[in-house]
């Protein structure tokens, strides 16, 4: 009796494949088989002929051909199989920044969104170039940053434009002037008996008081006039006082706002630190001390735990201002921390500013 060879069947692998997206990995395609003799495999790049010595990982047409020889039971017989890897989608954009008109262009960056099996730039050929039309003679408000220049095999790469916001920080005040003392040449503007807009009413304490812009001031007057100007003392309104320590503000029936006193800004301590009563004037915010005198520049006000700013001639500061050659931006709502100044946080209008209060230019 003879008895013949069997012919090998081959199982497909459970990773098989026709098309997959790179994922820079190699995958073992070997079929299972009951064939007894020796298994061998040729892999070729279907565009190139080239036979690889590995299972591919990068990007291409290939086709595989495992092949059993013949053994004791069963005849020699073979399995092919032809499949692809596609490229990966690869998203490369261009970050949003921020200028200052006139100043240099900052420096252009991007970021990418789809490397795998951690992976990163370094696979990318070429230079990445990022281009933009702003110059510093600009003065258009936005510009594309556009970026390009890079390619990959593995790849399939989408590009997308950031934007370049130019634009100063504006302050709240077009006649603002630098000062962190009272300017004793410049008195607060006052003495108008302008209300501007709103009712105004008759206080017993405060005289003429108007229900948007605050006490109306009189005239200003001197320790001298204090003494000698009974006219104007008794003409119902509040007056600013200008004397050789410092401007205070008299009330209409001869009292004057000052802060209570110090206030504990410590924890578990003594430590104190001088509070402000804040009075709204000709429709401008002022400090005045424990003492009862102005108090300008930079203030820290432990009753709201943060900075003012108390110009000497318009007030508290709202808004971007620049102080000492730096921008600032103290909060421009009433909403019961106005004038306050933003700290390490993004600003409204969509600027940072450090811990320190001033403006972060390169973010």
């Amino acid at each position: 009796m003879t008895v013949e060879k069997r012919t090998p069947v081959f199982t497909d692998s459970a990773n098989l494949y026709t098309t997959r997206v790179y994922d820079g990995r190699a995958v073992d395609l070997t079929p299972t088989t009951d064939g007894d003799g020796t298994v061998s495999r040729v892999i070729t790049n279907r565009e190139t002929n080239e036979v690889l010595t590995s299972d591919p990982v990068d990007v291409g047409e290939y086709r595989v051909v495992y092949s059993v020889s013949e053994g004791k039971n069963y005849t020699e017989g073979s399995v092919s199989y032809d499949f692809a890897i596609t490229q990966a989608p690869l998203v490369i954009t261009a970050e949003d920044k921020n200028v200052v008109f006139g100043a240099k262009a900052p420096e252009y960056t991007v970021v990418y969104d789809g490397f795998v099996n951690g992976e990163m730039e370094a696979v990318l050929t070429g230079t990445l170039v990022v281009t933009c039309d702003y110059t510093v003679e600009s003065r258009e408000s936005a510009y594309e940053i556009v970026p390009s220049g890079l390619s990959a095999k593995n790849y399939a790469i989408t590009w997308k434009n950031g934007v370049l916001t130019a634009r100063y920080p504006e302050s709240d005040s077009d006649d603002y002037e630098e000062t962190s003392k009272p300017a004793n040449s410049k008195m607060p503007e006052s003495g108008t008996n302008n209300p501007g807009q709103g009712a105004t009413a008759k206080d017993a304490k405060k005289g003429y008081v108007n229900e948007n812009s605050g006490i109306v001031s009189g005239k200003t007057l001197t320790e001298e006039m204090l003494k000698n100007d009974n006219g104007s003392l008794n003409d119902g309104y509040s007056h600013w006082i200008q004397t050789n320590a410092g401007w205070w503000f008299r009330y209409a029936d001869g009292s004057y706002p000052k802060a209570a006193g110090a206030v504990n800004s410590g924890s578990g301590n003594s430590s104190a630190a001088q509070s402000y009563e804040w009075i709204q004037i000709d429709g401008n915010w002022w400090s005045f001390d424990s003492n009862g005198y102005l108090g300008t520049g930079w203030i820290v006000d432990p009753v709201y735990r943060n900075w003012f700013y108390v110009d000497a001639n318009t007030g508290m500061k709202t808004g971007w201002v620049q102080i000492d050659g730096k921008w600032y931006y103290f909060n421009p709502v009433s909403d019961g921390t106005k004038g306050i100044m933003f700290a390490n946080r993004m600003t409204p209008d969509g600027w940072f500013v450090r811990e320190d209060g001033s403006w972060d230019e390169k973010r």
